[in-house]
């Protein structure tokens, strides 16, 4: 699956693949996607319904991604010494990582 293809189809990934896709994803995202990630989780209120916590992170996701593959998270990545974000970048989809 790339980034393109996750983008398009997070909504509709069962919880287990969504969770080791995820996984995959967060560690390669930067720094500065990884924060805001953890801060959205954060400041949730928890009592809000989980379906609508997973609708919610996933736009905070997507919005992540898009940054990751635009010439900025690019700069980033390259500040951070790691390898860029593209819309072909492909993501692990199996346990096996």
């Amino acid at each position: 699956m790339t980034i393109a293809e996750l983008i398009n189809d997070i909504d509709t990934l069962s919880e287990t693949d969504r969770a080791t896709v995820m996984q995959d994803v967060f560690k390669r995202l930067s720094g500065v996607s990884r924060q805001t990630l953890r801060d959205f989780q954060a400041k949730w209120d928890g009592t809000r319904p989980f379906e609508e916590f997973k609708q919610e992170q996933n736009k905070a996701i997507c919005l992540c991604l898009q940054m990751e593959c635009h010439t900025i998270g690019g700069m980033v990545h390259k500040a951070q010494g790691t390898e860029p974000l593209t819309m072909e970048t492909e993501i692990e989809e199996s346990g096996s990582f």
